[in-house]
């Protein structure tokens, strides 16, 4: 009798960063994402690939792990769409970021899937942001959005895994 057991992974975590958009006062109706993202970054030597993009919702982490303060409540969180720009163009164009929840907590609306991307690359986070949708703006702030950005990085010239 043959006991031994195969496990296998159907899809596999890449890197990821916890990234921390901190909102910051009231009346904001666009949120740029923060700059010191080094790490989610294309740069001489290595080319940043994003994989896929996980809201985290207060369901899941009430409060952000590097600046102060809590998670951004579900109210805010209905009214926030993701903008994405890749090479001074917009690829991801008002992407609601609730439809980037993949967890099932009873109260928050969620998907089944996990939001993938096709593999974009260089996205200039200088020129991304969270924009409020239908003129609203941010209230009972401070708070922070947190998404958990899944990624690859690859060598220039290679393509091979860094």
């Amino acid at each position: 009798m043959n006991s031994q057991v195969i496990v296998a992974q159907t899809s596999p975590r890449t890197d990821s960063y916890l990234m921390e958009i901190p909102v910051g006062s009231v009346g904001q109706s666009r949120i740029p994402m923060p700059l010191y993202i080094a790490e989610l970054q294309s740069n001489d030597t290595t080319v940043f690939v994003l994989k896929a993009i996980r809201l985290i919702t207060p369901a899941v982490l009430t409060h952000a792990v590097q600046n102060d303060g809590v998670n951004a409540p579900l109210a805010e969180l209905k009214k926030m769409v993701l903008v994405l720009t890749i090479n001074g163009q917009t690829r991801g164009f008002n992407i609601p970021i609730i439809t980037l929840n993949d967890v099932d907590d009873g109260a928050t609306p969620f998907t089944h899937d996990l939001a993938n991307f096709d593999d974009w690359q260089n996205i200039d986070w200088g020129k991304s942001y969270i924009q409020f949708a239908n003129g609203q703006v941010s209230a009972n702030t401070p708070y922070n959005v947190l998404l958990d950005i899944q990624f690859i990085r690859l060598a220039k010239g290679n393509g091979q895994r860094v």
